[in-house]
């Protein structure tokens, strides 16, 4: 539930991509806006373990950009951790997905509000 959730929690972000196509499809691209109260925890600064089935993540303060192949009927699951570190309502903008070299391969997923709030006094 992500309507509303207490600063300084940490949460899983999980986003699965499935290609419901009848060929795999290269060079697909993810990419996910983080909302402005929410940071993102870089894995590769952890010994948090690798998803295998990416070819490079690129994290930056305020995105993650995931690079894959995705083989015809298979979907892949990428996992961000986030920790809500600033109070107040913040928009969280969809996942996109799109083959970069393929204008016409894309999807979006609906984005929504969260309240991030402060516990205690």
């Amino acid at each position: 539930d992500l309507e509303r959730i207490s600063a300084g929690s940490s949460l899983q972000l999980s986003l699965t991509v499935q290609n419901n196509m009848n060929r795999s499809l290269e060079n697909t691209a993810l990419s996910y806006l983080v909302p402005c109260g929410f940071e993102i925890v870089n894995s590769r600064l952890t010994n948090a373990p690798r998803n295998t089935s990416i070819d490079y993540q690129d994290i930056r303060d305020d995105r993650v950009n995931t690079f894959f192949t995705l083989p015809a009927g298979q979907s892949v699951q990428i996992d961000i951790d986030l920790v809500a570190t600033y109070s107040g309502r913040f928009y969280i903008p969809g996942a996109l997905v799109e083959a970069m070299y393929e204008p016409t391969i894309m999807s979006r997923s609906k984005g929504s509000w969260v309240e991030v709030v402060r516990s205690g006094p």
